[in-house]
């Protein structure tokens, strides 16, 4: 087997950032010493009695999954630390 992370969710679609998130997890994962993922899944769980379940592998480079998250982080960061001067211009 491969080792594999694994995201359930029960939004209506599986969505284009899910890749992105699931670098920041396997991020934090790897910070904390776990081996290497080889895999990363995303299982869509219906909310209501269904049985629409929906399975994807994740393909995306997670490299490059990694670099968008932390871009994304570093936006985020800029945008907090600059929040209180945006709008105190007369």
């Amino acid at each position: 087997g491969k080792l594999s992370l694994v995201d359930f969710k029960t939004s209506q679609a599986i969505y284009d950032e899910y890749p992105i998130q699931l670098a920041a997890y396997q991020m934090a994962l790897e910070e904390l010493g776990c081996p290497p993922i080889e895999q990363r899944w995303i299982i869509r769980l219906p909310k209501k009695d269904s049985h629409d379940v929906e399975v994807k592998l994740i393909d995306s480079d997670i490299e490059e999954d990694k670099k968008i998250f932390l871009s994304a982080m570093e936006i985020y960061r800029w945008s907090k630390k600059n929040e209180k001067n945006r709008f105190n211009t007369l």
